[in-house]
C-alpha cells in the first residue's frame, strides 16, 4: 500500500491516502498492481515502485530461495513507501505495466523496458532468466524496426504473460501461454504450460470483421483470456467490435455475438473467470 506503519498485517477497510506523492508533489498519471506489489508513473515521466521485492518459495529457508520480483531497485527487498527507480530516471516513461512477476515501462522514445522473475519467458528477452533492474528488450526494439517502426499504443500484463499493442494495429505477447490466451492459434493442451519467451504476434486474420482484417485498438488481460476492441480497416476511429480467446476454449480470437452496432463498446476490461464492455451508449 505503500503507506509506512509500525504494524506489518496493517488492514485498511477504507480508501487512505498515500501522502508520498502530495508531499513530494508529484503528480501521478498511472498506476498498475499485480499480487503484493504498486508500480506509479508520475506526470514527469518517473517511475517509483513499493510492496515485496523478493519472492521466497519456502517461509523457513526464504533467505536461501528468495527471488528477485519486480520493483526494479538494484537491492531486492520489501519497501513500505514507494522508491524511486533509478534505472529509468533518465527516460520520460509513457506507460507502465506489470504481471506478478514481471513489469514493462515505455520511454517517449518507444523503447521498452523489462524487469523481474523469468520463469515462463514472462521477459520476452528470449530466456527464463531474472532481471533485477529495467532493462531495455532489445528483441522487441528489432521486430519494432522490422515493421517501420510502429509506435507502441499500450503494454498490458497479468498472471505470467503480457501483451503489447502497436500502433499498426498488431499484439505480440510473451510468457506463459495457458489455455490459448495469447490468440497465436497453437496450444500445447490444456493443462500444460506453453511458455512463450520471444515476443509472438496475435493471428490477425481471426480479427476479421465483415471479411477483412481488423485493427487492434484496445486490448486487456485476465488470467486466462485476452479481450479486444477492434475496428473495421475502413473505420480504424470507429469503436468497432470486441474479440474474446483463451478460457481453453478458443487459442484464435473470436468475435462476442453481439449487437455491437447497436452498443458501441468504449471500455473494455477482463478478469480471472470473466469479462465486461461498457459502451458508448453508458451500458
Amino acid at each position: 500500500m505503500g503507506i509506512s506503519s509500525n504494524d506489518d498485517n496493517l488492514v485498511l477497510n477504507k480508501p487512505t491516502l498515500n501522502t508520498f506523492f502530495e508531499k513530494n508533489k508529484l503528480k501521478v498519471i498511472d498506476v498498475v498492481c499485480d499480487g503484493n506489489h504498486t508500480i506509479v508513473l508520475t506526470k514527469s515521466g518517473k517511475v517509483f515502485s513499493f510492496g515485496n521485492g523478493k519472492y521466497q518459495r519456502f517461509k523457513v529457508f526464504g533467505s536461501l530461495f528468495s527471488r528477485t520480483l519486480c520493483l526494479g531497485h538494484e537491492k531486492s527487498e520489501d519497501l513500505s513507501k514507494p522508491k524511486l527507480i533509478k534505472s529509468l530516471k533518465e527516460s520520460e516513461v509513457a506507460h507502465i505495466s506489470t504481471n506478478k512477476h514481471c513489469a514493462l515501462a515505455v520511454d517517449k522514445t518507444n523503447k521498452i523496458f523489462v524487469w523481474g522473475r523469468g520463469e515462463f519467458g514472462v521477459n520476452g528477452m528470449g530466456n527464463n532468466n531474472a532481471i533485477q533492474t529495467p532493462t531495455q528488450n532489445l528483441i522487441l526494439d528489432g521486430i519494432i524496426d522490422s515493421l517501420d517502426k510502429p509506435r507502441i499504443m499500450k503494454v498490458v500484463g497479468c498472471s505470467d504473460f503480457s501483451s503489447v499493442l502497436l500502433s499498426n494495429g498488431d499484439v505480440f505477447s510473451f510468457g506463459n501461454n495457458d489455455q490459448g490466451v495469447m490468440g497465436l492459434e497453437k496450444s500445447m493442451g490444456v493443462d500444460m504450460t506453453e511458455s512463450i519467451s520471444f515476443p509472438q504476434p496475435m493471428f490477425r486474420e481471426a480479427l476479421k470483421i465483415d471479411g477483412e482484417v481488423g485493427l487492434v485498438k484496445d486490448i486487456e488481460l485476465g488470467e486466462v483470456i485476452s479481450i479486444l476492441r477492434v475496428a473495421h480497416p475502413s473505420a480504424p476511429d470507429a469503436p468497432g467490435k470486441v474479440f474474446w480467446g483463451g478460457w481453453k476454449l478458443s487459442s484464435l480470437p473470436e468475435i462476442v455475438p453481439f449487437d455491437f452496432d447497436a452498443n458501441p463498446p468504449k471500455l473494455i476490461a477482463a478478469s480471472d473467470k470473466g469479462w465486461a464492455c461498457v459502451t458508448e451508449n453508458n451500458r
